[in-house]
């Protein structure tokens, strides 16, 4: 599966990830739209590692609230960084960066967390609302 990292609706870099026994979870970049690279995240070096350390620093922090519950509802761990990215999408609060599936449709103004309730957010993600 092919995901898109972007910055608003802007496509910066396709890449892919692969997992094996010997070296865990890696990461493919496939392509670089330069025409937006005005956008990319300052401080990023365009290459594979840099990348995936870049993605694992956006996964949900262990001491969220709730985040136990939300990840176990979902059947994830916190070592599936590519489950955890394709349900949250790496969105944040602290900037307009996010993660999506190759061919997804959906754009940013629907799934942002600056303008988007966190309850309508996570049912978009597909997590049941009661967090209770």
């Amino acid at each position: 599966m092919n995901y898109i990292l972007k910055h608003f609706d802007n496509n910066l870099i396709k890449f892919t990830f692969n997992k094996t026994p010997r070296a865990g979870m890696t990461l493919e970049i496939l392509e670089i739209y330069n025409e937006h690279k005005t956008f990319f995240p300052l401080n990023l070096d365009l290459e594979n590692t840099a990348l995936l350390s870049w993605i694992k620093s956006r996964t949900i922090p262990k001491n969220r609230a709730y985040v136990h519950k939300i990840l176990m509802e979902l059947n994830l761990s916190f070592d599936d960084i590519e489950g955890i990215v394709t349900i949250s999408k790496s969105l944040s609060l602290n900037d307009c960066y996010w993660i999506v599936r190759e061919d997804f449709e959906g754009l940013f103004t629907d799934y942002n967390l600056y303008d988007n309730d966190f309850n309508k957010t996570l049912s978009l993600w597909n997590v049941g609302e009661s967090m209770a």
